[in-house]
Parts: structure tokens; sequence; C-alpha cells
């Protein structure tokens, strides 16, 4: 009987490697661990966690308590990871960095103190600069992240329309070291936004 319950485990084991084998699997290359969550780097390049989620550390789109099973946030491309209380950072190959989840002290260095739930780059890589993206926040704002030269100073404009266009100044910021800026402002949600980000002096 003992004979049997030993051959019927190595069979399962059997099948278990097989399956793995044969199901493309990467290899695990790096590990992190914050207080309730913990990222992990794949030797394909994908970022991939498990745990709390709460404060949106996994950047996988929401604030779950918790998830026990390890699920892909980045797909390919990231070189290292590091964890913390509730927020995740990461490399990506072309130098860039990337932050997810607790920005209550600004640790995440976006120019806010909002959480997010979502992968956001904090600095870019080469060239580093010239990149906008959008984000609409609670209560209809809209924030703007653009990467500029550091240093330089920069205006947002607005216009409703591109025929005929009036742009109007919204704000000036100064970049930050990493060339990192962030404009947020109210949209007209009667018409339609277009925005330009110019370098002033």
């Amino acid at each position: 009987m003992k004979t049997k319950q030993t051959l019927s485990c190595f069979y399962l084991l059997c099948a278990a490697v097989l399956q793995v084998a044969t199901s493309g699997a990467q290899p695990v290359t790096q590990i992190a661990a914050g207080n309730v969550h913990s990222p992990f780097l794949k030797n394909d390049g994908s970022l991939w966690g498990m745990g709390s989620s709460y404060h949106g550390a996994l950047g996988d789109g929401t604030y779950n308590l918790s998830t026990n099973r390890p699920e892909q946030i980045v797909a390919s491309g990231v070189t290292a990871i590091a964890a913390g209380n509730d927020f995740s950072l990461f490399l990506k190959s072309d130098g860039s960095l990337w932050g997810m989840g607790n920005n209550g002290w600004g640790q995440l260095g976006d120019g806010t103190y909002h959480y997010t739930n979502r992968p956001e780059q904090i600095v870019a890589g080469s060239p580093g600069y010239n990149r906008i993206s959008g984000q609409l926040l609670n209560g209809g704002n809209v924030r703007l992240s653009f990467v500029g030269m550091a240093g330089t100073n920069y205006a947002l404009d607005r216009s409703f329309s591109l025929t005929g266009t009036n742009w109007a100044p919204q704000v000036t910021n100064p970049a930050g070291s990493g060339g990192a800026l962030v404009f947020t402002n109210t949209p007209n949600h009667a018409t339609n936004n277009f925005w330009r980000v110019r370098s002033v002096p």
C-alpha cells in the first residue's frame, strides 16, 4: 500500500514538473517585499505581484485588500524592482523609473500626494523629454504629466478647438531634477479640450 502511495505521489510530481516545463514558465530573477505586498521579476522582464493592493501598490488598477495568487503587472522591459510601505518602484530597460501605490508623503516623486493603482513614469529614460500623458482625477480634474529637460520652464496652454485656435495659458512650472512635471486643471466638459506644452523663458 505504501509503495502505491509513493508511486502516486511520484507520478503527480512528474506531472506537475512537466506542466511547468511545457507551459513556457520563466524563472524568477528578483524579489522584493513590502510590508503587505510582494512584487517579483521574471527572466523575460515581466513584473508580477501578490498581496495587498489597498493603496494600489500592485499597480493592477485596483485598490483591493489582497490577492493570494501572483498576477502580472507589466508584460516586459522591467530590469529592477523595489518595494516599500504600500508602494512599489521599478526600472525599465530604457532607464526610466516607474512607481505605484501609496504616495501620502510624496514618495513616488510625481509632484502630488495622490495614490495611484497603475504604474506611472516618475523619471524618463533616454532621451528623457517631450513625453506627455493624461490621467482623469476625482472631481472631473485631469492631470497631465510631462517630461521635459531638467530646469527648463514650461507653460501649459488650452484651446477648445483646433479650428481658429485661441490658446489660453493655464500654468507655468519648472521641470524638476529628473525632468518630471505635473499640471492639474479642470477641463470644460461641455466642449473638446486641446492641450499643448511649450518652453518659456
